[in-house]
């Protein structure tokens, strides 16, 4: 099977989202392995598991790819399913998530692969999705989000398939940094697999174009690529 994303709990269980194999809890201790999978009442809405995290009662939020938001409580193995739902108001806004991440201020951002990012309530159950406005250069630059990454300051990172955005809770607004073709060394950021904060603040991006550097005081951008050694 392969092993789409890995989550560390704080008491050491491995949650391993797999590709038709569901949510596995392995126990690095013992090598015991616990799969959450579909296919009974009360299971997961499907076995293709992208990403999960733990939060700080020990729920699993896995996000999969057509099924939604899955919340599993390990104790129980009772799961509870959120789906889109076009025009209801708090409903996601894509059944196709990527990855997620637990913000400092309790909510669970999704970055979903068509429908933008979502903040969720985890008590209310419901969600505030932002999508991208071709007329609005403040808005999301894509709706393929494939990495997240919350900085010290409460700030999002948003990795898509157009570049790499800067999201700022208290107004709602995106910064954009993009792939221009005025400047070679912006080329990688065209697409964005994964994200990395330094503790000076720079920024780190994984490309299909090889690694990106970028300070976001500056604006300054570098790319490295196998040729750099």
């Amino acid at each position: 099977r392969i092993v789409r994303g890995v989550h560390e709990a704080p008491d050491g269980t491995l949650w391993l989202g797999l590709a038709g194999g569901g949510l596995n809890a392995l126990d690095p201790a013992t090598g015991r392995v616990r799969a959450f999978r579909t296919g009974s009442p009360g299971g997961l809405s499907t076995d293709d598991v992208w990403n999960a995290v733990v939060d700080e009662a020990g729920i699993v939020w896995a996000a999969t790819l057509g099924g939604g938001l899955n919340r599993v409580d390990p104790r129980s193995g009772s799961v509870r399913v959120f789906r889109a739902a076009p025009g209801e108001p708090g409903a996601l806004s894509s059944n196709n998530l990527r990855v997620l991440t637990l913000g400092r201020g309790g909510e669970l951002w999704i970055g979903t692969a068509g429908g933008g990012l979502c903040r969720f309530d985890r008590a209310a159950g419901t969600a505030e999705c932002y999508r991208n406005d071709p007329g609005d250069p403040a808005s999301l630059s894509s709706d393929v989000v494939r990495a997240l990454h919350e900085g010290p300051t409460g700030s999002l990172w948003i990795g898509t398939d157009r570049g790499i955005n800067l999201f700022e809770p208290a107004s709602g607004s995106f910064r954009r940094f993009l792939d221009d073709p005025a400047r070679p060394e912006t080329a990688g950021i065209a697409r964005v697999y994964g994200l990395c904060e330094s503790p000076a603040g720079i920024l780190w991006a994984g490309t299909p174009r090889g690694l990106v550097r970028l300070d976001p005081g500056t604006g300054d951008t570098r790319r490295y690529r196998a040729a750099d050694g």
